[in-house]
């Protein structure tokens, strides 16, 4: 297992700039939402009198839709954390069983993705005007939104790596496109 973290974001196209520029946002807003919650609370101040305990469920909610975000960068990057001593045995023995091997992967990967695409716009819809926590204006069918549209831009990546696998040529061992 490779303990080694590549942090080259690989940055190829204007979709990548923006799900990468996407995830940093959501990130930086966790983290100033969070400072602002610990200094209000250390402090016990109000700003203009106004009560900043929307802060801590605005801070969860962007972590949460951010985690996704950064899930779909890695599998962009292909950096997902993953048992490899397997496939890289049966890459050592048979090339091309390996690749069948990450062609069945991917087509998991999409599916169960296509999946939580479904079940998040579903309840998206579903929970639109439901409140969700002590932030009146964030509903919870616009988390489900958020986490919807993450698994969009994952399931976009995973299917680029899917193209990508089912276009590459055969290998083998020998050199002799036929494996043993």
């Amino acid at each position: 297992m490779s303990t080694t973290q590549n942090l080259d974001l690989h940055v190829e196209s204007w979709f990548d700039r923006g799900v990468i520029a996407l995830g940093t946002l959501l990130f930086t807003l966790t983290i100033l939402l969070a400072t602002v919650q610990v200094v209000v609370r250390l402090l016990d101040v109000q700003v203009a009198g106004i009560p900043f305990h929307w802060t801590e469920p605005l801070a969860r909610y962007c972590l949460v839709i951010a985690t996704y975000v950064g899930a779909a960068v890695a599998t962009r990057n292909d950096e997902h954390i993953r048992m490899d001593y397997f496939p890289n045995r049966l890459a050592e023995r048979s090339p091309r069983a390996k690749r069948l091997l990450d062609v069945v992967v991917s087509v998991i990967v999409l599916a169960f993705a296509l999946i939580v695409i479904r079940g998040t716009a579903t309840m998206a819809g579903g929970t639109w005007g439901d409140q969700f926590g002590s932030v009146q204006v964030i509903t919870s069918g616009m988390l489900y939104l958020g986490i919807c549209l993450a698994f969009v831009l994952l399931a976009v990546y995973e299917a680029r790596t899917l193209v990508g696998l089912l276009r590459a040529e055969p290998t083998s061992t020998d050199g002799s496109g036929v494996d043993s």
